[in-house]
């Protein structure tokens, strides 16, 4: 089996750290696994938490971050044949994930392997997502000549673009061949983008899982709803559609109501959270829309207003609730 180095982008994370790292030590191949905790000056105990697991901390500059960037800095340091990159608040769901994932590479052709995120069964996560498995997984290959790919409409290209650095395995020559681009949101799937312009295999498994959670507060959501919207407008020339929010808090009224195990009063709080979420995400397309009308310029005006920092997920929830596993 290749060597792996697991590569983690880390600020302020102590309320999870824990979590994320123990879900890897406690991995089938765990103990083998070289952890690098990339610090962006954090203020907390998260770098305590990491040398606790025997990670290797690398600084990152103040002001220096980016989602791009910061990953190459870690491919840079990294020693493994093989780079499992995460976040400070995901963990890996089942114990053997990094040796199915690792297996992969045993076909020498493979450069990258993507797997999925969900939401866990918990009382503190909004119960309209949590994850829940409708079908078997089943791998999906992708492997496209250069001079096909580049062919491809660009909504096509989105589709074999989707790809997600929550939860992605890298082959290191590949990373060093390919780097990510020094953007602050959207590298995994541009990454994703060229590395199929170069003709790599990318292996896409849904049965590879991590749980993974944001708190999608207003502001949170509409700024995060904004950036990809620019990704998508900028990178695969796909304007906007206005969500069907109407359908959606519906169909998310539903799923909440028919939890047994949430409370009633539990119950109105996480309907009321999601026409909240749903209406930021209509806001914000709208909001891209009308921007869009006088030019790209104008979005990228506006991009600088919602958005001059990176937005960072948090674990928020109210206090009334106490984190319980249901399944």
């Amino acid at each position: 089996m290749p060597s792996v180095s697991a590569i983690i982008p880390v600020k302020n994370g102590e309320a999870t750290l824990e979590a994320c790292l123990l879900s890897i030590r406690t991995q089938t191949i765990g103990r083998d696994v070289e952890i690098i905790v990339l610090d962006s000056s954090s203020t907390d105990n998260s770098r305590e938490i990491a040398a606790g697991f025997g990670a290797r901390i690398v600084e990152v500059q103040p002001g220096t971050f980016s989602h791009g960037g910061t990953r190459n800095l870690g491919a840079e340091k990294a020693t493994g044949e093989l780079l499992y990159y995460t976040v400070q608040d995901a963990r890996i769901a089942a114990d053997d994930m990094l040796e199915k994932m690792a297996a992969y590479f045993l076909d020498k052709d493979v450069m990258a392997v993507n797997g999925i995120q969900g939401v866990p069964s918990e009382l503190d996560k909004n119960p309209a997502v949590w994850f829940q498995r409708f079908s078997k997984p089943i791998p999906e290959i992708i492997s496209l000549d250069e001079g096909e790919f580049l062919k491809l409409t660009p909504k096509q290209k989105l589709n074999y673009c989707r790809w997600d650095d929550v939860n992605a395995m890298y082959r290191r020559e590949a990373l060093l061949r390919v780097p990510f681009r020094i953007v602050n949101f959207a590298e995994d799937a541009l990454w994703a983008l060229d590395a199929l312009s170069n003709g790599m295999k990318l292996i896409r498994d849904s049965a590879l899982l991590v749980y993974h959670y944001h708190h999608h507060g207003f502001k949170y959501t509409f700024k995060v709803i904004y950036i990809i919207n620019y990704g998508l407008l900028v990178h695969f020339n796909k304007l906007p559609s206005l969500p069907n929010i109407f359908k959606a808090i519906a169909l998310n009224t539903y799923s909440i109501l028919k939890r047994k195990q949430i409370g009633f009063f539990d119950k109105i709080y996480w309907i009321f959270h999601n026409v909240v979420r749903n209406s930021a995400h209509l806001l914000s397309a709208l909001a891209f829309r009308f921007f869009y009308l006088f030019g790209l310029s104008t979005v990228e005006k506006g991009l600088r207003y919602f958005c001059s920092e990176v937005p960072q997920g948090r674990q928020t929830a109210p206090p009334v609730f106490k984190p319980k596993t249901i399944i």
